[in-house]
């Protein structure tokens, strides 16, 4: 069966995307660490790992089509002024919480918990893609996750903005990475938005996610946001995982610390939307 091809066609600028390709890849790459996961048989180690780099390497080559700006942290460029220029995931390009493009009215959508399962069971990165080309184009990639992310937009910009702190843990092995991370929009008085982003209310959770003494270690904090709590729902509870979409979040505070070799930075931003 010849891949399905999405054109698209309500956005006449938009790229023909081969969205079934992300999706297989990451069914198989499921299937397999499920397999082993249930003992029905334990998946060759360079098996998954091949599947899953393969899965990761076709959604962040979806996500530059759509989201050029898209990286560790979800940044998102609206096509009005860009990451690092003053750009949100606002109307017209200024601060709000609505997206940048209006969401196509035939974007299916699903139940609330079903999003959320999805997005925590099946892998974020398909719904990150969607996501992206939702707020770049209005219309999505096609695939089974725009209603996954279409859903999660809807909650997240529809409800009330959030208070209180949370936290983002990252790990750059090589420093050249981090580097390349540490752009001036993530300088004191810089300013980032997201297309969906997670990040969690646990301090002690982002610090293992940053893998501090391993590599580059990098904690994002952000006092107030707007994003969907996802609490005791999904599949990793544990984790106390917020996801956020939209912005602006200004950059109040940089800490930097560490040596050479680990170097570690402490990223302070303030939500500064509506």
């Amino acid at each position: 069966m010849s891949p399905e091809r999405n054109p698209l066609r309500h956005h006449p600028s938009a790229t023909d995307i081969d969205v079934s390709t992300v999706d297989a890849l990451f069914g198989d790459s499921n299937a397999v660490l499920r397999r082993g996961a249930e003992g029905r048989r334990r998946a060759p180690l360079a098996e998954a790992t091949t599947v899953v780099a393969e899965a990761v390497a076709t959604a962040w080559e979806l996500l530059q089509e759509y989201n050029p700006s898209h990286d560790a942290i979800g940044r998102f460029a609206s096509k009005s002024g860009g990451v690092g220029g003053g750009g949100t995931v606002g109307g017209g390009g200024g601060a709000g919480s609505s997206p940048t493009m209006p969401i196509a009215a035939d974007i299916g959508r699903v139940s609330l918990n079903e999003a959320i399962d999805d997005w925590t069971r099946n892998g974020f990165e398909r719904a990150q893609v969607s996501a992206d080309a939702l707020l770049t184009t209005g219309v999505g990639t096609g695939g089974q996750s725009d209603a996954t992310a279409a859903t999660m937009l809807d909650a997240i910009h529809s409800g009330p903005a959030g208070t209180g702190t949370l936290y983002r843990g990252l790990n750059f092995p090589r420093g050249q990475d981090l580097d390349a991370f540490l752009t001036a929009d993530l300088d004191v008085g810089g300013e980032v938005s997201f297309g969906l982003a997670s990040f969690t209310k646990s301090s002690k959770m982002a610090e293992v996610f940053s893998g501090p003494g391993n590599g580059h270690s990098v904690v994002i904090k952000t006092k107030g946001y707007r994003g969907l709590d996802l609490g005791r729902k999904g599949s990793h509870p544990g984790e106390k995982e917020v996801v956020l979409s939209g912005g602006p979040y200004r950059v109040i505070q940089v800490q930097r610390g560490g040596s050479y070799f680990s170097r570690r930075v402490e990223i302070t931003v303030e939500y500064a939307g509506a």
